[in-house]
C-alpha cells in the first residue's frame, strides 16, 4: 500500500509542478514543491530504491449488460515488465487470466488453457502503458 501511495504522490507533485510552471516566472516554486516531495518519501536514495510495485484490487466489470465481479493482482516491475492476474466470476464460474508482459515478449492465459504468445500490437500497446504509468 506505501508504494501506492508513493505514485499517487508522485502523480499529485508532477500535476502540482506544471501548475507551477504554467505561471511561466518563478522555476523556484516548482523546485520547492518537488523538493519538499522528494524529502518526505525519505529523500532521493530512498526514492531510488523502489524496484517494483504490487497492487490488489476487485471491482466490478460491465460487459454486454453483464455486470462481472473480479479480483486483480498486478506486479509491475520498470517500464518493461507486468504480471497481471484476474479472477472474473462469470455465470458462478471463476475464469483466471493471467498476462505476462517482458520487453519485447508477453503471453496470456484464460482458465486452464495453454499459453499463448501476445501479438506485437498487444505487446507494444502494453509497453506504451507501463511507460505511461511509471511517467
Amino acid at each position: 500500500m506505501r508504494r501506492f501511495s508513493y505514485l499517487g504522490s508522485l502523480a499529485m507533485l508532477f500535476v502540482a509542478v506544471g501548475v507551477a510552471r504554467s505561471g511561466g516566472d518563478d522555476d523556484s516554486a516548482a523546485r520547492a514543491i518537488l523538493a519538499k516531495a522528494i524529502k518526505a518519501h525519505g529523500g532521493e536514495k530512498n526514492l531510488a530504491k523502489i524496484k517494483a510495485i504490487t497492487r490488489k484490487g476487485t471491482g466490478i466489470l460491465n460487459l454486454d449488460n453483464n455486470k462481472l465481479d473480479f479480483t486483480a493482482d498486478w506486479v509491475v516491475q520498470g517500464t518493461t515488465q507486468e504480471k497481471m492476474v484476474v479472477d472474473v466470476n462469470f455465470n458462478g464460474m471463476s475464469i483466471k487470466v493471467t498476462k505476462v508482459v517482458n520487453g519485447d515478449k508477453g503471453w496470456q492465459k484464460i482458465g486452464d488453457g495453454q499459453a499463448v504468445a501476445i501479438t506485437k500490437e498487444e505487446q507494444e500497446e502494453a509497453i506504451d502503458d507501463l511507460y505511461a504509468g511509471n511517467v
